[in-house]
């Protein structure tokens, strides 16, 4: 692999921003300093004055290449990877749920799908729908193996993925022992059950009526008892896609003395319930649901505080076909989720709108240092002598350009947005796979399963 020296850029570390070289040769970052030369003949030299260096960044939250009820999602590995990665996103973090079989063999089908067609490097997180003592063994195999995560939920008890409060702090308990992180989707069960029978007799083509259905406290109430549990197991605890601007505060507080880290998603920065009021109202469902304006100024203020540990996307995109199905008829028909992946990186940055460079280092930190510490990915998330060559150089003079969710055929999440977000190239373990926000080689840009690394 040919050795390279990227010269005069503004390196983006994990205490602030110094101009310097970066010198890679086999696919690691082995040297930074200033003045390291103008390359020897067997080292390529790149000219990065005037650009941000940045580590690879991470989409810590995607859904793809899977069904979920009887909706197949339609981005699959490669068609996701090629939208995140002219962006910087060099690695990405899906899901293996537990179907049928086992919880060890439904990650390794997961990941076999990958393999060869993945453009970026990519991880799972894992779901066990059952708790037998089969699955502890495999839960314990997968930890030995580099799997750090664990996918957990406290609602959707209809498609067997409901956990209990009493066995969640029992599976955290376990997860300590573990050395394994768990990651929480909070919604309390009984609440929107009661959210339910409220709604009796609302218009179900009301795209509205799912904010109803699975309102704030819901939420709210679901982090609560998840800190208790974390607090009573000392297990580390990660609550995903946070939309209220309570339960987040609530996290904030508890993760000065815990283990305890969340994300939010830039559909609950940018966009609220309002969407769900216009005439494709239907094309905006998620769980959680948009929510009030005030909510999403809320959650905004604190990524500006710094007191949000990641940004991601929970993409989760469905066909127009399908997305479009029950619209009109009966909005609980209709599949939750939307694109999000190759809009990351951009929004994201239009949140530092005003002091872009002042923000870089909390903007890296949310992207890309958090997620790969979260996961266990000890080789990424940093510029650092002997991390993956994973690097994202981007012109903070470049000109807005429209965003772009994903490549599949489903519906556009953020039409008429768009970002500042210039990338130069991205190097993925010291290859160049993008210039000028193209790919360079489809061929040459093949992701490997971080695990087995």
């Amino acid at each position: 692999m040919t050795k390279l020296l990227l010269r005069g850029g503004t390196l983006v570390g994990e205490d602030g921003l110094v101009r310097a070289d970066l010198r890679v040769s086999a696919g690691r970052i082995i040297e930074l300093g200033p003045d390291l030369g103008d390359g020897s003949q067997d080292e390529r030299s790149v000219d990065c004055e005037g650009l941000y260096v940045l580590p690879g960044l991470i989409d810590f939250h995607v859904h793809v290449d899977d069904r979920i009820g009887r909706y197949r999602l339609a981005d699959s590995w490669s068609s996701a990877s090629l939208a995140a990665l002219p962006t910087g996103i060099t690695t990405f973090l899906s899901f293996a749920t537990q179907g049928r079989g086992s919880v060890d063999g439904a990650v390794e089908a997961m990941l076999d799908k990958a393999g060869g067609s993945c453009h970026c490097d990519h991880h799972v997180h894992f779901t066990p729908t059952s708790w037998d003592k089969k699955t502890w063994a495999d839960v314990a195999s997968l930890a030995r193996a580099g799997f750090r995560t664990i996918k957990l939920y406290t609602t959707y008890k209809s498609a067997g993925l409901y956990v209990s409060y009493p066995r969640l702090e029992e599976i955290l308990r376990r997860c300590a022992d573990l050395d394994i992180t768990a990651l929480v989707h909070c919604e309390d069960e009984a609440l929107l059950e009661e959210a339910a029978k409220g709604q009796t007799g609302a218009d179900p083509a009301d795209a509205h009526l799912h904010a109803r259905l699975r309102p704030a406290r819901a939420e709210i109430e679901a982090v609560e008892r998840a800190l208790e549990a974390a607090r009573k197991s000392g297990a580390r605890l990660h609550v995903v896609h946070v939309s209220t601007a309570q339960a987040a505060k609530m996290l904030c507080e508890s993760a000065e003395t815990k283990e305890v880290t969340f994300e939010t998603c830039p559909q609950y920065l940018v966009l609220d319930e309002s969407e769900l009021r216009g005439r494709d109202g239907h094309r905006y469902l998620c769980s959680p649901p948009l929510r009030r304006r005030e909510e999403a100024a809320g959650l905004r203020h604190l990524v500006a505080q710094g007191q949000v540990d990641v940004l991601a996307t929970d993409h989760c995109a469905f066909s127009k076909e399908d997305k479009d199905a029950a619209a009109g008829v009966d909005i609980r028909k209709v599949p939750c989720g939307f694109a999000g992946i190759g809009a990351l990186a951009a929004l994201s940055r239009e949140l530092f709108v005003d002091d872009f460079e002042g923000n870089l280092v909390q903007f890296v930190r949310m992207l890309s240092t958090n997620p790969a510490r979260i996961a266990g990915l000890r080789h990424k998330g940093s510029l650092r002598e002997g991390a993956d060559a994973d690097i994202v150089c981007v012109d903070p003079r470049g000109n807005a350009s429209p965003v772009r969710s994903t490549l599949a055929g489903a519906h556009e999440t953020y039409p008429g947005f768009t970002a500042r977000w210039s990338v130069e190239r991205v190097y993925l373990r010291g290859r160049l796979v993008v210039r000028r926000g193209a790919l360079v080689d489809e061929q040459a840009a093949r992701g490997e399963a971080v695990w087995r690394k």
